[in-house]
């Protein structure tokens, strides 16, 4: 994700230029569509692997990993 994030800070200024200054066709908005739900996916999967789980829900993952082996 911070390969991508890097990605999204060089690349701005081309973005600028390229898509947000000229008229909006649909191949904008798609881009846009793409390029930003792509962001929000990246910062939404990383807010819920970062965030701390509660000990109820780290036993039941733990019993349930122990129990699908057997």
């Amino acid at each position: 994700s911070v390969v991508y994030a890097y990605e999204y800070v060089i690349t701005f200024d081309q973005e600028v230029s390229l898509f947000w200054m000229r008229k909006k066709t649909g191949a904008t908005w798609l881009f846009f569509l793409i390029r930003y739900l792509a962001l929000l996916g990246i910062c939404l999967l990383n807010a819920a692997t970062l965030a701390p789980m509660s000990d109820k829900v780290r036993k039941r993952e733990v019993s349930a990993s122990v129990s699908s082996c057997t």
